[in-house]
């Protein structure tokens, strides 16, 4: 099995200490609802997982939810709420659109807020070590100058003269000395706590740190999210974690590039977003919606148009309709089929899950498996309707198709 390491930037071996798979997943800010863009990466994540788990890996899996940030606290502001309130509402239903989508659970949803302990543990270290400092208002900031390795996943290098970054998220010409910790003020007091560290509320760039080494150790196998978080947040969080452990933490870093929305980047900020709801209300099955999330490669930007849309609807449903019919000769044909024809049969079916697996294993290709998919069932159709087709060709179709079917989840079988 190959896939493509952003730290690398090349496709590597896949060559885990073992069978236990620790794998930690960028989840969503919960300040307003998810929209595709971030579920293509979700489907993605659990797509990848799957295909461990049926390769004999045991996965586990750590999803954060991101309940404590600026853009949570201003817009709770904004629909005068409280943080918790408004977080507590949009991870719900993050929740139940996840398993909408035919995601597998995570082992655990950490939630920022619930993680301050282990934040301010981390942050104690980085300022014992050296690596951090404290500056005269009380925030708290990593010092890249001390970390050599800074900009090696993002491909850059920082300015020897950089100035330290009070924002939490930002590009790579303004990178700096980055924040772990910001002292208490009056505009969002009511998300301060008061720790060893002094009263204040932690940064995005020690939230995942700190939660994903809680669940899964200093060093594990792969960490995932959108291709928009290798700088500023991956970055920094590589530097925070090596630095407070002194190991290797992560072997390998995967990234989902980003889904348009004819042609222009999907983003919250701008409102140029559909969410999974739009999709449904217009008549789209959930599982269409995932097969459309999966039909360009993780690696490659998709650009999400309502044609598009359309037509992969119309395929999945096509497939659908085809082992409906298989399935009625699964159960009660009465062709007597000959022994060749039966070797036929599971000679296809090798064939597909061949092809399936050889796609997989090379950096998970998952779109060219569905028409392997298609294929296989639609060979089968035809037999149907022409009344060649017995129970045992059938049931050996069917037996390929559902074992494709438990990485994809894109089909009702």
């Amino acid at each position: 099995m190959k896939l493509f390491n952003t730290y690398g930037r090349r496709k590597e071996k896949f060559a885990p200490s073992g069978k236990n798979i620790g794998f930690y997943t960028c989840g969503p800010t919960v300040y307003a609802p998810p929209h595709i863009g971030n579920y293509r990466t979700y489907v993605w994540e659990d797509v990848i997982r799957r295909y461990l788990e049926c390769s004999g890996y045991r996965v586990k899996h750590i999803m954060n939810i991101t309940d404590l940030d600026d853009i949570v606290l201003k817009e709770a502001k904004k629909k005068k709420t409280s943080w918790k309130a408004l977080s507590q509402k949009y991870g719900k239903i993050f929740l139940k659109e996840k398993r909408m989508l035919g995601c597998l659970e995570a082992y655990k949803y950490p939630r920022a807020s619930a993680h301050i302990g282990e934040m301010v543990k981390v942050a104690q270290k980085l300022l014992r070590k050296g690596y951090a400092y404290e500056d005269e208002k009380g925030d708290i900031y990593f010092d890249i100058s001390k970390f050599s390795e800074y900009g090696r996943l993002s491909n850059f290098k920082p300015s020897k003269k950089a100035k330290k970054v009070s924002k939490q998220d930002y590009w790579q010409y303004d990178a700096g000395d980055f924040l772990l910790w910001r002292g208490c003020n009056n505009k969002y007091a009511e998300a301060c706590w008061n720790t060893a560290i002094g009263v204040g509320t932690p940064a995005w760039n020690l939230e995942c740190p700190a939660m994903s080494m809680k669940y899964l150790g200093e060093e594990f196998e792969i960490h995932m999210g959108g291709t928009d978080n290798v700088f500023s947040h991956h970055e920094n969080e590589i530097a925070v974690a090596k630095c407070a452990s002194g190991k290797k933490f992560v072997r390998y870093w995967m990234h989902v590039k980003h889904l348009l929305l004819n042609g222009k980047k999907m983003s919250k900020s701008k409102g140029n977003v559909i969410v999974l709801e739009d999709l449904l209300r217009k008549g789209y099955s959930a599982r269409e919606v995932r097969a459309a999330l999966l039909s360009v490669h993780y690696r490659r930007r998709m650009n999400f148009t309502f044609a598009r849309m359309e037509r992969i609807a119309k395929y999945v449903r096509s497939v659908e309709s085809a082992i409906k019919i298989v399935k009625k000769a699964a159960q009660s044909s009465k062709y007597a089929e000959s022994d060749a024809q039966i070797i036929g049969a599971i000679k296809m079916g090798k064939h597909a899950l061949e092809c399936f697996k050889y796609n997989m294993d090379n950096d998970f290709n998952a779109p060219h498996i569905l028409h392997h998919c298609c294929n296989l069932i639609c060979w089968a159709q035809e037999r149907a309707k022409r009344k060649r087709l017995g129970k045992k060709s059938a049931q050996i179709v069917l037996r390929s198709v559902r074992e494709i079917n438990s990485v994809l989840n894109v089909l009702e079988i």
